[in-house]
């Protein structure tokens, strides 16, 4: 910059004219055109005279001699003289403001550098018009504006902080040196701008907050920048996920299945491994085909120097059903009759089957278990026919076959009759000379073995049978499958002596069992016994009967003149009963109502028939009519006086003729010597068992007496069931007492015993109860008398009158 000297500065000052104006004396000042210079940039120094002047001169402190910058006034024209020669002022260079020769404000535009910063200036005016020619205004003080630049810094100073999640980032302060001031500015890793502030704060930090931090320090001069580094660790926690991103797959056996990959958000990265039931896999888990055995669950382990976390990978195969196991709960096969046995089958299946359980001899279901992997079957009280094989039965959804197995199941019985035994059908009739048959069936387990004994009655002692002896075979086979036992006794060329009983005893482990057959002559059915008509409702007849055996079945013979001229069969046949039972019933239809019916039964076998030698009947009610109660009433009693009257006369007189006795008199004791020498035809043998009724009970005058008046008023509600005997040739209803071939009811009651006769000499045996003679009423029960000789047989069937008496 050229320097001007003040006295040549003056010399130019007198040749510019002057005008003639003089003004107070004013202050000059000097300022900038800005607070802060910029470096390299144009700055103005601005000198404002209010006086006017003709010249300005710029200094720079110390230098007061030389003007940095001086500007002259030459009319209106403004003229840079700090050139050796002056020049009109350019803009970027100088300019004032000029009125009448005189100028106000000077400005000098000067390029100031950092150092200049701080540095002192003034301006002097000049007027040679006025009394003061020259006045300094005051010091300005030039501000050069300088940017952070390289001062920026961070405190504390360090760029990397490696922090685990839940740590506390200390405060971080920006600073730097700057004129003006800088504002500062921390930017987050994603370059949003967070906070307007030298400090940094973040406090306990979150795995979101890892990344660079970058602190900007900023003025009209310029900016800086300062970064630093958060690196936040952390474990897996439960960021874990799957590629394919199903956490379960349901696939058939032997598909493909996909790769699964395992991944998590750590830091530092996780490594990662796949497990199951202790077994490692790598990461992606691979597993290509579904079988059931890779099925199961899978764990995906992330893992890190934070932490850890696991996910959990299903793979769900479906397969059909597999036993496993078929097994008994304790012990074996075996199990004791009554006791119990449990069978336990165990399957592989997924889906859960539905588990069945079968009887296999004849497939019966016993059991139902659906949606299970084990079911339990439990025989509670076995019995001998569950013998046998036992099914499960399993299936499920994925395959429509059944998988089956079998478990034996073994039930240890005593022998006894076999169900199928047709009870009925062991006693047989056979003639002189035939073959005999008798096939013995057991139900047992295990086989039992047998032995074969004869009675000619039940009140003889038994004598072993041996094979192959008499005529006598044994041939015998069990069958396990159904637990048969079956002893087949032949005998050829039948003879008298071997009518009897013919006893099977089994035994095995288990105990013994024993069955009687009885073997008699062939015969006609007895004759059907305690035949009763009850004529209870309207043109209908109940009759009833007690089955004298050997009978196959029966038909109900009718008449309404006691069979004189009439007799009819009601077409209906009543089959033998297969239980054992020994009273029938027949209900007779469409009868003629106040007609009196009277009833025979007539039984048949193969060998023949017999027809009951007893009639009983009944008058037949009528269907109710609205009739005249009061002349019922009246007719009722006078028949009713007039049968009693009947009674009084006929039944007293049967009574005496009967028992040699008024019936007032008890405690009549019959001598013994009235059995002697009784041979007791074969229909009046009538054992109190088979109805619960004596032969005195039947043919009581009281009891015949109580029909009449009945059949007498037959249309009334009181009519009921009657037992009134009559012979079919009598002309009398009460006369068929005496057509009996044993008119004393007392004696015969006293000779009929229950089941077989059996006499034997005082010598070879003993009774029990011991006595001899028992005095009982009519109508009480004897007490039942055993032989000593021999215990009764358990299944013996009694004899059907064909016995051995010996006195």
């Amino acid at each position: 910059m050229l320097r001007l000297d003040a006295s040549k500065i003056f010399e130019w000052l007198k040749d510019i004219p002057i005008k003639a104006s003089i003004r107070g004396v004013h202050a000059v000042t000097l300022t900038g055109s800005s607070q802060y210079a910029v470096p390299g940039s144009g700055f103005t120094l601005m000198c404002d005279v209010p006086e006017e002047a003709q010249a300005v001169m710029f200094y720079r402190r110390p230098e007061v001699t030389s003007p940095e910058g001086a500007i002259q006034v030459g009319g209106d024209q403004c003229y840079n003289i700090n050139v050796a020669s002056p020049v009109p002022c350019i803009p970027d260079v100088c300019s004032c403001v000029t009125s009448g020769g005189l100028g106000t404000v000077f400005r000098w535009i000067m390029q100031p550098q950092t150092e200049d910063h701080g540095s002192v200036w003034f301006c002097r005016r000049t007027n040679l018009n006025l009394p003061n020619q020259t006045l300094d205004s005051a010091d300005f003080i030039l501000k050069v504006a300088n940017g952070p630049g390289t001062s920026i810094a961070l405190s504390p100073p360090d760029t990397t902080y490696t922090k685990t999640e839940g740590d506390t980032l200390p405060d971080i302060t920006c600073t730097a040196d700057c004129r003006p001031d800088c504002t500062f500015v921390w930017t987050r890793p994603d370059n949003i701008n967070f906070t307007v502030s030298p400090v940094l704060l973040l406090g306990q930090l979150k795995r979101s907050e890892h990344g660079t931090y970058k602190c900007t320090a900023r003025n009209g001069v310029g900016e800086s920048t300062s970064t630093t580094h958060v690196i936040v660790h952390y474990g897996p926690g439960v960021s874990i996920s799957f590629e394919p991103q199903e956490d379960s797959v349901d696939v058939a056996e032997n598909q493909t299945v996909t790769d699964v990959i395992c991944s998590a958000d750590c830091r530092p990265l996780c490594t990662y491994t796949w497990s199951k039931l202790g077994t490692n896999y790598l990461n992606p888990l691979s597993l290509s085909v579904a079988t059931r055995n890779n099925a199961g669950q899978y764990t995906c382990r992330a893992n890190n120097t934070v932490g850890q976390g696991t996910r959990v990978w299903n793979l769900t195969v479906r397969f059909p059903p597999r036993i496993t196991a078929l097994v008994y709960s304790q012990g074996d096969a075996d199990v004791r009759e009554h006791e119990s046995k449990s069978l336990i089958c165990t399957v592989d299946s997924y889906p859960p089957s539905k588990i069945q359980w079968l009887y296999k001899t004849n497939n019966t279901i016993l059991l139902n278990t659906p949606n299970v992997l084990d079911s339990t079957y439990t025989l509670t009280n076995a019995k001998c026919l569950d013998t046998g094989l036992y099914t499960c039965v399993v299936r499920n959804s994925v395959s429509t076959t059944a998988v089956t197995r079998d478990i034996p199941v073994n039930v240890l019985c005593k022998p006894r009759p076999h169900p199928q035994i047709d009870t009925l059908k062991m006693k047989f009739g056979l003639g002189i000379s035939e073959n005999l048959t008798i096939p013995a069936m057991f139900l047992a387990n295990p086989e039992p073995f047998f032995n074969w004994t004869f009675q000619s009655s039940s009140c003889y002692l038994a004598t072993d049978l041996d094979n192959g002896t008499k005529n006598f075979v044994i041939t015998n086979a069990f069958v396990m499958k159904n637990m048969s036992a079956l002893s087949l006794g032949t005998r050829v060329d039948m003879q008298e002596h071997w009518y009897g009983l013919y006893n099977v005893m089994a035994t095995n482990s288990e105990g013994s069992g024993r069955i009687t057959f009885t073997v008699v002559p062939q015969e006609k059915p007895g004759l059907p016994k305690s035949l009763i008509a009850g004529c209870t409702k309207p043109n209908v007849v109940e009759v009833s009967w007690v089955d004298g055996g050997n009978s196959e079945f029966y038909q109900v013979l009718f008449s309404v003149d006691k069979y004189l001229n009439t007799k009819e069969i009601y077409p209906v046949t009543i089959p033998m009963k297969a239980d054992g039972n020994q009273t029938y019933s027949q209900n007779v239809h469409n009868l003629e109502g106040g007609q009196v019916y009277f009833f025979k039964v007539i039984a048949y076998n193969t060998f023949g028939n017999k027809t009951s030698l007893d009639a009983v009947g009944c008058t037949v009610q009528k269907t109710l009519s609205g009739g005249n109660d009061s002349m019922l009433t009246a007719g009722v009693v006078l028949m009713v006086i007039g049968v009693l009257t009947l009674l009084s006369n006929i039944g007293l007189g049967i009574y005496i003729r009967r028992n040699r006795r008024l019936p007032f008199i008890k405690g009549h004791r019959h001598e013994q010597k009235e059995f002697q020498n009784i041979q007791l035809s074969e229909q009046d043998v009538t054992s109190q068992s088979d109805d619960g009724r004596s032969p005195y009970q039947q043919l009581n005058t009281d009891t015949i007496g109580k029909p009449s008046i009945y059949s007498e008023i037959g249309q009334h509600d009181n009519q009921g069931y009657q037992n009134e005997s009559v012979e079919s040739n009598d002309e009398g209803k009460y006369e068929s007492l005496e057509g009996r071939s044993n008119p004393n009811v007392y004696e015969e009651l006293q000779s009929t015993t229950s089941g077989t006769k059996c006499y034997f000499n005082a010598n070879t045996f003993a009774l029990t109860p011991p006595d001899t003679t028992y005095t009982r009423t009519v109508g009480d029960t004897l007490p039942e008398r055993t032989s000593l000789v021999q215990p009764m047989v358990d299944l013996a069937v009694p004899s059907s009158g064909h016995t051995n008496s010996h006195e």
